[in-house]
């Protein structure tokens, strides 16, 4: 079985998802966490290469 970028890329957004749940579980604060912001941007990013993937190959 082949391993896409695409395949890549929900990967990496799940796992930053999880990452992120795990800090908003663990603070009491989670918009304070350090990590939330950057967790945050990257999971856009992710979002946004994925979509144009999809676009793409839509088209």
């Amino acid at each position: 079985m082949e391993y896409s970028y695409r395949d890549c890329l929900s990967e990496e957004i799940e796992i930053l998802r999880l990452m992120l749940y795990r800090d908003e579980f663990l603070e009491r604060y989670p918009r304070d966490c350090k990590h939330s912001g950057p967790i945050l941007s990257k999971i856009d990013e992710n979002m946004k290469e994925l979509s144009d993937l999809e676009n793409q190959s839509a088209a």
